[in-house]
């Protein structure tokens, strides 16, 4: 009993689509070894029909499928335009997890890396029969027309780069603005813009006011004009500049005092030490004595009598 309502690509195992019907589906190396109709079931690219300043007529892009590689584990596609070119490629890395059915994106190649599409594979059994593990390649296998879809080849949006962050995409017609010491120029020949950058004041907006206006600013040191300063170090300076500040450090000195230094200015304390006592002990003596030689003095000078020697004592 036949089954009807089949899906497309269902429908798609029993024909030769996406390749046309009176192409050929034979490697060039064997012409009796040919691609099964289930080995493909859908295809689609978008290819770019502008080349240099010219557009190739949309009913003259062709695609075929040129080459093919197979290593029992791994499949690679190559689809190729009328020319030859290779536009675009098909890698399958595991084919023990496809399904038929499963679809896989292709990459554009060379000069039109900005092709894309897909391809629908089928069941790969009767493929894995057919064709041993090897490189194949195909000069008719052409596929049809309605899986092409010519673009024209452009620029889809610009976005400009500020610092570390980017601009929101722009769209349509996007002019470039001539700014501030800045010429473009329109070269339609090499189909470009040029961008010169022009030295000259004629742009230049002029400032109302001075920004160093009420500051202080250093004109000389020493009488050596600032224009003419130069600051440098030796082995034993260093010199370091931050922002508006200059550092100069002195990478040579050491201490001048080490261990026997050290230990005479110990001794010398200690000697001094035991010279300031042995003066506070004289002037405790002098502070007792002194007063009483005074009043022995004072009496003897009263009552009009003489001083003996003995009784003035200094120490």
């Amino acid at each position: 009993m036949s089954a009807i309502f089949q899906s497309w690509q269902n429908q798609n195992r029993y024909r030769r689509y996406p390749f046309r019907d009176d192409t050929v589906l034979a490697p060039d190396e064997d012409p009796e070894l040919e691609l099964p109709n289930n080995f493909v079931l859908d295809f689609n690219v978008a290819v770019p029909i502008q080349e240099g300043q010219g557009l190739v007529p949309a009913n003259q892009v062709t695609v075929r499928l040129s080459a093919l590689m197979y290593s029992g584990t791994m499949l690679a596609m190559f689809f190729s335009n009328a020319d030859g070119d290779v536009i675009a490629t098909l890698a399958v890395q595991d084919l023990g997890a496809h399904t038929p059915g499963d679809f896989y994106p292709i990459s554009g190649a060379g000069k039109f890396d900005d092709v894309r599409g897909l391809v629908v594979l089928g069941d790969l059994d009767e493929f894995k029969l057919r064709f041993p593990a090897g490189s194949y390649k195909f000069s008719e296998a052409v596929l049809e027309p309605s899986t092409i879809r010519p673009v024209l080849r452009g620029v889809r949006s610009i976005r400009a780069t500020i610092g570390s962050g980017e601009t929101d995409p722009l769209y349509d017609h996007v002019r470039l603005i001539e700014g501030s010491n800045v010429k473009l120029t329109v070269l339609p020949r090499l189909n470009a813009i040029q961008i010169d950058a022009i030295n000259t004041t004629d742009f230049s907006e002029k400032c109302e006011c001075d920004e160093n206006q009420g500051r202080s600013t250093i004109k000389t040191i020493n009488s050596v004009s600032v224009k003419d300063l130069k600051i440098t170090g030796d082995e034993c300076v260093k010199v370091e500049t931050s922002g508006n500040t200059i550092t100069i450090s002195d990478t040579c000195s050491k201490p001048c005092c080490g261990c026997e230094e050290l230990d005479y200015m110990t001794d010398r304390l200690a000697y001094l030490e035991t010279a300031v006592q042995r003066i506070e002990a004289y002037a405790t003596t002098l502070s007792t004595v002194v007063p009483a030689s005074l009043s022995t003095a004072q009496l003897a000078i009263t009552t009009g009598g003489k001083i003996n020697k003995s009784d003035v004592r200094v120490g």
